[in-house]
């Protein structure tokens, strides 16, 4: 498991990585501070970009296939592995059994790249040129990992005790529950595979499931709006824990799960908010399995208001999979645990 403890400027809580060109190992990417992250750091890539990346892995799936040429048995032991894993319904076992894929199959897989001639450096920076946002390097002489560019400062974290000032004829305290927030769900994958969002007294699970080619999005969110009027001073606070777990099967070609949680306080141009948020990105070339989790824990976000206006506290949970040759194969998991929003309102 990583663990991120590291916030950001730039717009990053959903990263759709592009399609790699080796069996990508997950990376924890930085957290997020004080960033509008209803977009995400390949926001700026145009389609045609896209495009590009995908072609790129398209033609790294055909190169390692021709090392497979010769080795069917291997090909079709490896194929079945995998597509026994994508079966396995509960998350932790399939976890473990692409770990186990993955210490099995290391050897044989580094033999193919090495028998078809691929350059992870040359592939790395191929991919850093059709996407010039994104910093793009290879590990342990098997993987690409991905992150956006982006600067990191520390994270701030909830305090122990958590104590709220006491009301006063002048000042009211609300704290939020569940109700006071507007719960919206849009799950575009698989829901008859398993894929849902669940939501319950501050806490939120977003499955996400790929039972098809092509890409799908999953997304939910906790929305609380309330207004600062020109009499008032509204300090707005905003705890919680985020996690997200990511798993990705590259079956008939290359594959990519990214499971992301962010958190916001909501400002203006003049009175800024803050944020904070948390992604797990996970790309499988063919024929090999990625997976990681990663979590924000104790996040603590706060801004006090003094301009008049509207406001939000918002949270929310995406899972994105993408299955570029093969059908299924990926699936991620998004959580917001002990979501918890107050509202101190004091009187000029």
């Amino acid at each position: 498991m990583r663990k991120s403890s590291l916030t950001s400027t730039v717009c990053a809580a959903l990263v759709l990585m592009p399609l790699a060109l080796s069996p990508l190992t997950a990376v924890a990417q930085p957290a997020l501070n004080r960033a509008e992250l209803n977009t995400t750091a390949l926001a700026k890539i145009q389609p045609a970009q896209l495009s590009q990346l995908k072609l790129i892995a398209q033609r790294q799936d055909q190169r390692l296939l021709q090392a497979f040429r010769g080795k069917e048995a291997l090909k079709a032991s490896m194929e079945a592995e995998l597509r026994a894993i994508q079966q396995e319904p509960d998350e932790d076992k399939r976890e473990g059994l692409i770990k186990a894929y993955q210490a099995k199959n290391k050897t044989a897989y580094q033999a193919a790249l090495r028998e078809s001639n691929v350059d992870l450096n040359a592939m790395a920076r191929e991919m850093a040129v059709a996407a010039p946002e994104m910093d793009f390097r290879v590990t342990d002489n098997l993987s690409i990992v991905a992150a956006p560019k982006m600067q990191t400062a520390s994270r701030k974290s909830a305090p122990a005790n958590g104590s709220l000032p006491a009301p006063t004829p002048s000042r009211k305290v609300k704290n939020l529950v569940t109700e006071d927030y507007t719960i919206s769900k849009d799950v575009g994958c698989g829901q008859i595979a398993g894929g849902e969002i669940n939501v319950s007294g501050g806490y939120m699970t977003n499955k996400a499931v790929a039972i098809s080619t092509g890409g799908c999005k999953n997304e939910g969110s906790y929305v609380h709006e309330f207004r600062v009027r020109p009499n008032e001073t509204v300090e707005a606070t905003l705890t919680v824990d985020m996690t997200a777990k990511a798993q990705a099967l590259g079956i008939l070609g290359s594959a990519s799960s990214t499971s992301s949680v962010s958190a916001r306080i909501v400002g203006s141009q003049s009175q800024p908010g803050d944020s904070d948020g948390v992604y797990c990105t996970v790309i499988a070339g063919i024929l090999w399995a990625a997976s990681d989790e990663c979590e924000l824990l104790n996040v603590r976000l706060n801004t006090r208001f003094t301009q008049p206006g509207t406001y939000s506290l918002i949270a929310t949970t995406r899972t994105y999979l993408l299955t570029a040759l093969s059908v299924g194969g990926s699936s991620g998991e998004a959580r917001i645990k002990k979501l918890r929003g107050t509202l101190v309102t004091e009187t000029r």
